[in-house]
């Protein structure tokens, strides 16, 4: 769901209760994969965003919030024109369903169940990086304003790259399940997973650090080991309870039947 204050009603008074005004605008996306735009004063529908073949998974609109932004299971990424309730363009190089969404000035950044993180010029729906390296979905992504991306992944980790050469510069190695969310405050980032923890991981010298791109190859080094013997320990336990929990001389023979 997406919020957009009226031009006259911006909610900076916060000791005010909040007043709906009837130039506000909720938008709202769907399984039966349309977009709807609301009058939250009235409860009334304005317009349906109809394109997307699949479900809406994410939605983010530009700063002057007049063009929405929209991922779809369908791996497509649309711009609709919020007012009048068209599709702009179309942006279709991700190659699994969209899972993340986000604006920074006239850049956008988006994460698919492609293990891929991509940037768009906003105005023309050009792809300009593409940021490899995760062996699962990307289920967030984040911008520090020193011109680094950070993604949260289904492999447990995050990764942070130079926006501007797609270059890995950081893996954020210590959930033991899926990153669920990343979020950015000051020089910190905070982390949540499926494994029930909150990490907080300072950042600051990610940014400032040049070599920062040998330390990420080590890194990624120790994480293939660390997938490696995972799958060990998952193999030798699968052995082991199949060598002393199933009783062979149990088993029909059907050979014959």
């Amino acid at each position: 769901m997406v919020f957009i204050p009226a031009s006259d009603n911006p909610l900076e008074d916060k000791d005010e209760p909040l007043r709906f005004n009837i130039a506000d605008i909720f938008i709202t996306g769907s399984a039966d994969n349309t977009i709807r735009t609301w009058c939250p004063e009235k409860g009334t529908p304005l317009k349906v965003l109809k394109g997307h073949k699949g479900p809406i998974t994410c939605m983010i609109t530009c700063p002057q919030g007049v063009i929405l932004y929209s991922g779809s299971s369908d791996r497509d990424i649309r711009s609709w024109d919020i007012k009048a309730g068209t599709c702009l363009k179309t942006m279709d190089l991700h190659d699994g369903p969209i899972t993340c969404l986000i604006v920074v000035n006239r850049l956008m950044y988006s994460g698919s169940q492609d293990g891929r993180a991509r940037c768009w010029v906003r105005e023309f729906g050009d792809c300009t990086r593409c940021y490899k390296g995760h062996k699962h979905s990307i289920t967030s992504i984040n911008f520090m304003m020193a011109f680094v991306i950070y993604t949260g992944s289904g492999d447990t980790c995050i990764r942070a790259f130079d926006a501007k050469t797609g270059a890995l510069k950081r893996i954020l190695m210590g959930h033991d399940a899926a990153v669920t969310n990343i979020t950015i405050v000051g020089d910190k980032l905070y982390s949540s997973s499926f494994d029930g923890a909150l990490r907080v991981w300072n950042i600051k010298s990610i940014k400032t650090d040049p070599d920062g791109e040998e330390e990420a190859e080590e890194m990624e080094h120790q994480f293939q080991k660390k997938q490696v013997k995972s799958l060990e320990d998952l193999d030798h336990r699968l052995n082991g309870y199949i060598g002393n929990d199933v009783d062979m001389d149990s088993v029909p023979d059907n050979r014959g039947a």
